[in-house]
């Protein structure tokens, strides 16, 4: 159950980060509020500039994304709580998590019931990083390797350039490596070096 706890813990515990002074061999450590508790915050924050009396091309917009991944994770611990008998925090989801954990735990589980749940906690996680921290994203000239496009569409619009590459703003992350890419198009989708790749062959040729 070690997984699973370590899945549990990313989510409700706080977060140690490690980060390199500038110009020096030294790294400081910071730690940071847990995830499910940013996600709750960046919410509150702003719901307040929502409402707040400011003109209305100052206020800050509702983060919907962040409102509906906050609705949808609450909503399944809340069920995993009440299947577990353990109860359920009124507005604390990381509480109830915790407090799941701990009933769930007391009898044997399998080994897929335990993995089903590490991914759909890890997968939360991933979601809640990508909702607070969006990675940059640029779009790219060239037609898709793929299927040729040189335009997509959405929502009855039509707009050009495709390919769009997402890299992380983590800088200790190596943005080569952890840099993906899609066509909006056909939604093909390759890592940063596989599409460099392929976009050299097509001009090739």
């Amino acid at each position: 159950m070690t997984e699973l706890l370590d899945a549990v813990d990313a989510l409700t515990k706080p977060v140690i980060l490690h980060h390199t002074i500038a110009d020096s061999r030294f790294t400081c450590i910071v730690t940071d509020t847990p995830l499910l508790t940013r996600l709750q915050d960046e919410i509150r924050f702003s719901l307040s500039r929502e409402g707040s009396k400011s003109l209305p091309n100052q206020r800050v917009p509702l983060n919907s994304g962040a409102l509906m991944l906050f609705m949808r994770i609450s909503s399944q611990v809340t069920d995993w709580a009440n299947g577990a008998g353990s109860g359920v925090v009124k507005g604390d989801p990381g509480r109830t998590l915790r407090g799941w954990y701990v009933a769930w735990v007391q009898q044997v589980r399998g080994d897929g019931e335990v993995a089903a749940r590490v991914r759909i906690l890890h997968g939360w996680a991933a979601a809640i990083r990508r909702e607070l921290d969006p990675p940059r994203m640029k779009d790219l000239p060239d037609p898709c390797p793929a299927c040729g496009a040189v335009e997509w569409w959405r929502d009855g619009e039509r707009y050009p350039r495709p390919l769009v590459v997402e890299s992380p703003r983590n800088p200790e992350k190596n943005l080569i490596d952890e840099s993906t890419a899609t066509c909006r198009a056909c939604d093909k989708r390759w890592g940063a070096r596989e599409l460099a790749y392929e976009l050299e062959q097509k001009a090739e040729t």
